[in-house]
């Protein structure tokens, strides 16, 4: 995410230790003469050495800042009225709503569904966001302004400084804010929902802008959505309150990384509006709305879905997350010692009966990143000749960079004074056969503790196998090019990503410094040939914030096990996303994912490398470009 005060966006996060954010009653001593004299000292000293673009930059970022004082500064009363009469609004919603129908919900029952997560189903993925709509604009490229940018202006709100419109309002009707998604003549559900903001008021303070108390957090800001009628909103919540409010309560809901995340199913029949209100002229917003777009006709939302046995049952299989969720598997290799000679491949399982790998467990004493990139997994179905998964140990389990904990619902990995225990829990199904092998590419020998389960069962028809595949590139890369997770061909799934990057400062004219510049790259991914995916930068891709402010985060959905930029080349991080329940990738015949490298400056590289996860509808990999 392009972040105007960038200059002070300098993690100070290291071996995932975070200096605690500093508070200060900041506005309670304002006196705004001072503040003029202040602001533009602490500019100057700022801006030294520095070009004319970035100066100017600067100067028009810290104008705009002090021209909006005298809001920032109105007493908050009335705003806090406007959290009051929405969450009075929201109680009078879910108090006439009805109980939620026998008819299952579908993206409930997707949600609370692990065993589905390998079939294949026609929805169509589409995320709406604050991506940067006129690439190339001043003043801040390079990298671009992808925070205040919506859809419309769909009703009464104070204007947002550097706020972009697509247009004018679809609808004549005043809902209440700003459009972030819309969805006509079509069925579909809500699968998650991301925001984040800053305050352009952080420039003038003498901290780090990391150490900002309010970084990613929200006061007034109230969600409205429309649901199939544009009278009246189904939803109206502060955002204050997700992970407070069923049914967007915690597991499903909540704070994560300098950032507010929502992944409880909202479903409509054939419309669909979100729309923020309740803005603050000196905050820049991100968000993302991912929406799947289905063939059949859902049954209706009501916010009383915690009465739903498949609500119930998702809350279950969240609050767990990090152990394995396969119920029905039992284990074939139960915590088997072996030697993995030297320049060998070791068979570790086979089976010549259809099946479902359902656990792949592994215990190193004490492993190196190094010990563990020697090791390669591979995995071959039924008669394929290629193998579905080659990666190294390392980077599958996501320890690429660190050997350090973290826990998900599809992988964890526990690590101790001195063992680490890597496991997948991500359901890898067969037709015919399986062989499962560890080889070892290192010029030492080294030893394991293996564990595999299997579940004879089969997921419904249609189903695929699932795939790894790592890409990874060293040094400055060529001017203009991105990195490409994967680029594949057929019908499939796609379920998830771990990156482990590093990388330099931005020196460019026009940039301001930090040393994890390399998360400013944004995301695009292209689901049957469109573009889907438009993003906000990488971190936010990974479900954080502000080059993951807090420092290393466990979640459900995601994780970062580690963060490293306090200021010294080159920032490392390693995090991982999963498309998995309801927001899962499905597509007909292709699939590719990338990110730009920083603010679009491969010469940021000292290392950069992903794996992908996917399910694909045929044993073996169907690349559709070399890497």
């Amino acid at each position: 995410m392009t972040k105007p005060t960038r200059l002070q966006k300098r993690s100070s996060v290291s071996n995932g230790c975070h200096r605690q954010a500093t508070t200060k009653s900041w506005f309670a001593r304002a006196n705004v003469p001072l503040l003029l004299s202040s602001a533009f000292s602490n500019l100057s000293t700022r801006t030294k050495q520095l070009t004319p673009t970035i100066t100017t930059t600067l100067l028009l970022i810290t104008t705009a800042a002090i021209s909006l004082l005298p809001a920032a500064c109105t007493p908050q009363s009335g705003l806090s009225a406007n959290v009051t009469i929405a969450r009075s609004q929201q109680q009078a919603i879910t108090a006439a709503a009805p109980a939620p129908t026998d008819e299952p919900g579908v993206g409930v029952a997707a949600l609370a569904d692990w065993d589905a997560l390998p079939v294949l189903t026609s929805h169509q993925y589409q995320q709406f966001s604050s991506y940067n709509r006129h690439p190339g604009s001043e003043p801040f490229e390079p990298g671009g302004k992808d925070f205040n940018n919506f859809i419309a202006a769909a009703g009464d709100q104070r204007d947002l400084y550097l706020e972009q419109l697509d247009g004018p309002p679809p609808d004549d009707v005043n809902l209440g804010g700003y459009l972030l998604a819309a969805v006509d003549d079509t069925p579909g559900y809500v699968s998650r929902m991301f925001f984040t903001r800053f305050s352009l008021l952080d420039l003038l303070r003498d901290e780090l802008f990391s150490d900002s108390a309010g970084l990613g957090r929200f006061d007034n800001e109230v969600l409205k959505i429309y649901i199939d009628d544009l009278t009246a909103p189904s939803v109206v919540i502060p955002l204050a309150d997700l992970g407070q409010t069923t049914p967007f309560d915690t597991p499903f809901a909540g704070r994560n990384s300098a950032a507010v995340l929502s992944y409880t199913p909202i479903s409509f029949e054939h419309t669909l509006r979100v729309v923020l209100g309740g803005t603050s002229a000196p905050y820049g917003y991100y968000y993302h709305i991912n929406v799947q777009q289905i063939s059949e006709t859902p049954r209706p939302f009501t916010p009383r879905l915690a009465e739903d046995p498949d609500f119930a049952a998702a809350a279950d299989l969240l609050t767990t997350f990090g152990t394995n969720p396969n119920t029905g598997c039992y284990l074939v290799v139960n915590d088997e010692p072996l030697t993995l000679p030297a320049d060998t491949t070791t068979e570790i399982f086979s089976d010549e009966t259809a099946g479902t790998l359902e656990l792949l467990r592994f215990s190193f004493a004490d492993p190196t990143p190094a010990a563990l990139g020697a090791l390669r997994l591979q995995v071959y179905y039924d008669s394929a000749t290629q193998p579905a998964i080659d990666v190294p140990v390392d980077a599958f389990f996501g320890c690429r960079e660190r050997v350090a904990g973290y826990r998900t619902l599809p992988m964890r990995v526990l690590v101790t004074a001195d063992t680490a225990d890597l496991a997948c829990f991500l359901p890898m199904p067969y037709a015919e056969s399986v062989r499962v092998l560890l080889c070892n590419d290192g010029t030492e020998p080294q030893t394991v503790r293996a564990s595999i389960a299997v579940d004879r069962a089969l997921p419904p028809e249609p189903w695929g196998y699932l795939h790894a595949a790592q890409h990874s590139v060293a040094g400055p890369q060529p001017a203009g090019s991105r990195f490409t997770v994967i680029n594949i061909a057929g019908r499939g799934r796609y379920v998830g990503t771990w990156l482990f990057a590093a990388g330099n400062s931005d020196q460019r004219t026009g940039e301001f410094p930090a040393s994890l510049n390399i998360l400013e790259g944004n995301e695009l991914g292209l689901i049957d040939g469109t573009a889907q995916i438009l993003g906000t930068g990488t971190e936010d891709y990974y479900n954080g914030g502000f080059y993951f402010a807090t420092g290393p985060v466990n979640h459900p959905f995601a994780a970062a096990n580690y963060v490293h930029g306090d200021g010294a080349d080159p920032g490392v991080v390693s995090c991982c996303r999963w498309h998995i329940l309801a927001d899962a990738i499905d597509f007909q015949e292709s699939f590719q994912l990338s990110f730009q490298y920083g603010s679009d400056n491969p010469n940021l590289v000292v290392r950069y490398a992903t794996v992908a996860y996917y399910y694909l509808n045929q044993p073996a990999p169907q690349k559709r470009a070399n890497f």
